[in-house]
């Protein structure tokens, strides 16, 4: 080769930048062996090391819009009062898992979520029972999906965090075995409910310091690492108990609502720090389908969303757990839809307003009216139809399925405006303003002035 030759060779070859030649160095002083531990480095044009590729949807709309989805590669904690709902989520994630309901990133927008073909990985749950919650009835059942899952029961943390190492470890040769993606969701039900060593081998009535938080701790430095590489998903249940600082309950909309700092969780800060998605569940009220019921057929719970490293914390959603079926995605739509001020109750007419003209949504799905027809009705009436066109109404919950789906598009269009009133900086004060307030009346007024002194046998004419 001449010496032009590799004059030119040697100017033609890319030279390294002062950050790769950094990456590469870093890269070499990386240990052998994983037990001593692993270094990388890379260039965050490259992609972010610890960025979340998939997410888990719990399958509750009003849900996956104020989290994002639960996270893969992350912990996340579901923490409230007894008898809330922490346990039939936890349930209801885990189901979804093995139905192969995993999207790709995290949800950014209502209605754009791209879900992961399933022939793309292999999901395995494991589910830690230490509430002893779990039994062979309707609870291991989701929208005739019944739990096939890894169940398993243990007396110690230290226990807690050998299964999930263990398990861990195995998929993962069991991906290198096959070369199919492994996907592993872990569910701990309860984090409360698990002792310490110490704890069970102390004498009755001895007085001694709790050792979970340390050991907490402990596990999770050790373990953050591997969730976050090996895909798995783990998510923790977690009981509250009165905290010292609790103030008058009143935070959420002028009610009566628990509220988060009013309580503080078991098992130290360990997993209130390493969980990236916090989730509190409240219990609100009791819920009744069809007004008039001797009994209820469910309750509504509160979600808050305290904490949340992939969206913007501190939003709020509402769900419906019916006590046949368990959480009910139409109805907790629906009940969302009412605490976002989308729809409301119309004390007059005792119905519920469905506000499309309010927050300006074209309607497509119900049709146009006949121009012939409304020449030849009474002013008062054409008026009435129009209005009712505009916000339809419904007389109570039981009425909603069937309405929404035959005016699904339009609802979904309502949904996706509760999306944006729950992260747009411009119209997120604007929920239960005084502002909304107006509007409110003034609508009211409409209605009133409309409907008054006319019988109900114009709508069916």
């Amino acid at each position: 080769m001449t010496v032009a030759k590799k004059a030119t060779k040697k100017a033609t070859k890319k030279v390294k930048s002062t950050k790769e030649k950094l990456v590469s160095k870093l890269n070499m002083i990386s240990p052998r062996t994983e037990s001593k531990g692993k270094l990388e480095a890379r260039m965050s044009s490259d992609g972010m090391l610890s960025g979340v590729k998939y997410s888990l949807s719990t399958g509750i709309d009003p849900v996956d819009d104020a989290t994002g989805g639960v996270p893969f590669g992350r912990v996340t904690e579901v923490y409230g009062l007894d008898q809330s709902g922490k346990t039939a989520l936890a349930m209801r994630l885990a189901i979804n898992a093995q139905r192969g309901e995993v999207y790709k990133g995290v949800k950014k927008s209502h209605g754009q979520w791209s879900k992961i073909p399933r022939k793309d990985y292999e999901m395995t749950v494991l589910y830690i029972d230490n509430e002893q919650s779990l039994d062979d009835d309707e609870k291991i059942t989701v929208e005739g999906e019944t739990l096939d899952a890894v169940v398993t029961r243990c007396d110690t943390v230290d226990q807690v965090f050998k299964i999930c190492d263990t398990s861990i470890k195995m998929l993962e040769e069991v991906e290198k075995d096959t070369g199919v993606m492994q996907l592993l969701v872990i569910v701990v039900d309860t984090i409360a409910g698990t002792a310490s060593q110490e704890e069970l081998a102390a004498e009755w009535g001895k007085v001694d310091y709790s050792r979970s938080p340390k050991q907490l701790r402990e596990g999770f430095r050790k373990l953050m690492r591997k969730i976050n590489r090996r895909n798995v998903c783990m998510i923790c249940t977690n009981q509250v108990s009165d905290s010292f600082k609790a103030k008058t309950p009143g935070k959420f909309n002028n009610s009566s609502l628990p509220r988060d700092e009013d309580f503080s969780t078991s098992g130290g800060r360990a997993l209130k720090f390493f969980a990236r998605l916090r989730i509190f569940i409240a219990r609100t009220r009791e819920c009744k389908l069809v007004p008039g019921t001797k009994f209820p057929d469910g309750f509504i719970a509160h979600l808050h969303v305290t904490k949340n490293s992939q969206r913007k914390p501190n939003r709020e959603c509402r769900l419906i757990l019916l006590y046949e079926g368990g959480m009910n995605n139409t109805y907790s739509i629906l009940e969302h839809l009412i605490y976002m001020g989308l729809i409301k109750y119309d004390s007059n007419n005792k119905a519920y307003a469905i506000r499309f003209k309010h927050h300006k949504i074209p309607l497509k799905t119900f049709g146009e009216t006949d121009d012939a027809d409304e020449d030849d009705a009474p002013k008062r009436r054409v008026s009435k139809r129009k209005a009712m066109r505009s916000d339809p109404r419904i007389s109570c919950y039981g009425e909603w399925p069937a309405f929404y789906a035959e005016h699904k598009e339009d609802c979904d269009a309502l949904i996706a405006k509760s999306f944006k009133l729950m992260y747009d900086a411009e119209t997120m004060t604007k929920i239960g303003s005084d502002e909304d307030d107006d509007d409110d009346d003034d609508d009211d007024d409409f209605y009133e002035a409309e409907f008054e002194d006319d019988d109900d046998s114009d709508l069916d004419d």
